[in-house]
């Protein structure tokens, strides 16, 4: 685990700073020592502590795991953190039910805490319906209050559906759910290609997605979806590359710039550089994510969800600084991050 977490963050690395915590309590002890200068609100991450029981397994949990599970998320609410924190859209959270999340969320409520989720589909893989639906779900049945994290609807195809989202959390604020959101006020999302590949392609980890990409069975049905979900947000030329630590002179580049530079359509292009990303990450080669930004979304619709009472603002970003260890997090940084002017 130490040397994924080595590679996920070279910057930690190249500064000298390893990562030394492994509880929420030791985590907030050095926060304490450190010095901090922005409040910290720590949550249970669902992503940690379903891949420290299970791995990355797309199976639903023993009845022993599911127990372990709640296990460490009651000793992260005794900690301090505030509730629980999911990422749906992204493995091996994709992979967790309705039902596996809900019995989950019942012991944050006992704890007095709350919910908040990246919902499975923002419109990019064709039904943020259903996962506004399950997120009020959760919150009803779980009986703890919920949040939606980054409200959006990301596909074109989809614009339309943004009025009934709004309905849907509307409703349920009626029935009496404490149920709130917060948006980024603009039009760009930023990712990487992971999550637009089918949720199976990642099960058991990094190792086994590169034979995947290899797979000659498995391999066109990747490639076909990349190339969906690429259209589905906007297309090639709406699809910038933030980071590519294989070949930097791509940041700044569309998928279509770079298909051009590299003589190939941009849906081979978009695959050949994922599993080229992968491959080389796996075996050292490289350090870093490969990230995209995507002008996805529509100012009408944010225009629309910003006026909801209900929801806040905020950024999605991570912290960048011009010197120090988080100088060279991403080249070229989604908009919600810190950003240094030249001279600056």
């Amino acid at each position: 685990m130490r040397r994924e977490e080595e590679r996920l963050h070279p910057y930690l690395r190249e500064a000298g700073i390893s990562i030394n915590w492994h509880t929420v309590v030791e985590y907030l002890k050095i926060l304490e020592e450190g010095g901090i200068s922005v409040n910290v609100a720590p949550m249970a991450a669902f992503g940690n502590i379903r891949r420290y029981v299970m791995g990355m397994e797309m199976r639903p949990p023993t009845p022993e795991e599911l127990e372990a599970m709640k296990s460490e998320i009651e000793k992260a609410m005794e900690a301090g953190c505030l509730g629980l924190s999911t990422g749906l859209r992204y493995a091996p959270q994709s992979y967790a039910s309705t039902e596996e999340v809900i019995e989950l969320a019942k012991v944050v409520a006992r704890y007095g805490g709350f919910y908040s989720s990246h919902i499975r589909d923002e419109g990019d893989m064709g039904n943020p319906v259903a996962a506004v639906e399950e997120i009020i779900r959760i919150g009803e049945e779980a009986e703890l209050p919920v949040h939606v994290s980054h409200f959006k609807v990301l596909s074109r195809r989809l614009w339309s559906l943004c009025p009934r989202l709004i309905q849907l959390v509307e409703e349920a604020r009626a029935r009496g759910l404490d149920i709130t959101a917060d948006q980024y006020p603009y039009s760009a999302s930023g990712t990487g290609p992971g999550p637009w590949i089918p949720h199976w392609a990642h099960e058991g980890g990094p190792e086994e997605l590169a034979k995947r990409l290899r797979d000659p069975g498995l391999a066109p049905k990747i490639r076909a979806a990349l190339a969906e979900s690429m259209e589905e947000r906007g297309g090639a030329t709406a699809a910038l590359i933030s980071s590519y630590p294989a070949d930097p002179s791509l940041v700044g580049k569309t998928i279509e710039e770079a298909a051009e530079m590299r003589g190939e359509r941009p849906e081979e292009a978009i695959f050949n550089l994922f599993r080229e990303h992968i491959e080389k990450s796996i075996s050292g080669e490289v350090e870093g994510g490969f990230s995209i930004v995507n002008f996805n979304q529509s100012e009408e619709n944010i225009e629309a969800i910003m006026g909801r009472p209900w929801v806040a603002f905020g950024t999605d970003g991570s912290v960048h600084s011009p010197k120090g260890p988080l100088r060279r997090h991403q080249p070229s940084p989604h908009p919600g991050s810190y950003e240094p002017s030249q001279g600056s």
